[in-house]
C-alpha cells in the first residue's frame, strides 16, 4: 500500500476526484532559494505525515503496517524522499525517481551514507543497456490503461 502527503499548491492546477479543483501559486523553479525552501518543507511534511500515520490508521481501523515505512518520491519529492532518511529513524528506506540529490545526500563522501537502503534512479542519466525492458504483453496492458512506455 502506498500512502502519502500531496503538495497541491506547487502545481499549476490539481483536479480532485470529485471534479472540483485547486489552483496553485506561481513558483519560479529556477530560483534556488525557493527550491531549498520547498525541499525543507517537504522534509517537515514527511516527518509530520509519519507522526500522524499511526493515528490515522487506528482511527480508520485500516489494515496498514505502521512500523515498516519507506519514503518514495518523484523529482523534488524524490530528493526529499532520500533526504528525510537522514532525519527520521522511523523511515527504513527511500526511493528517488528523477530527483536531484540535495544537501547531505549530495556529498561525495561518507556523509552521503544514510545507513539504510536508498535508491536514486534517473532515466535521463541511465545508459540504455541498464534500462528496464517491458515485454510486449505488458506493453499492451499498459497501453490499454493509458500508461505510456515513456512514463515507465
Amino acid at each position: 500500500m502506498v500512502v502519502g502527503p500531496d503538495h497541491p499548491f506547487e502545481q499549476p492546477f490539481i483536479r480532485r476526484p470529485n471534479g472540483t479543483g485547486v489552483a496553485g501559486v506561481e513558483i519560479d523553479f529556477n530560483d534556488a532559494e525557493i527550491l531549498q525552501a520547498i525541499y525543507k518543507t517537504r522534509l517537515v511534511d514527511t516527518k509530520a505525515f509519519v507522526d500522524f500515520f499511526p493515528t490515522l490508521v487506528q482511527n480508520l481501523k485500516a489494515p496498514f503496517n505502521t512500523t515498516n515505512i519507506g519514503s518514495f518520491g518523484y523529482s523534488l519529492g524524490g530528493a526529499s524522499a532520500i533526504g528525510v532518511l537522514f532525519d527520521d529513524d522511523r523511515l527504513l528506506s527511500g526511493l528517488n525517481l528523477h530527483g536531484s540529490l540535495l544537501r547531505q545526500p549530495a556529498f561525495n563522501d561518507t556523509r552521503a551514507d544514510a545507513k539504510k537502503p536508498a535508491f536514486s534512479w534517473d532515466k535521463s542519466r541511465t545508459p540504455a543497456r541498464m534500462m528496464p525492458t517491458i515485454s510486449p504483453g505488458a506493453r499492451s496492458r499498459f497501453a490499454r490503461r493509458g500508461i505510456s512506455e515513456s512514463f515507465l
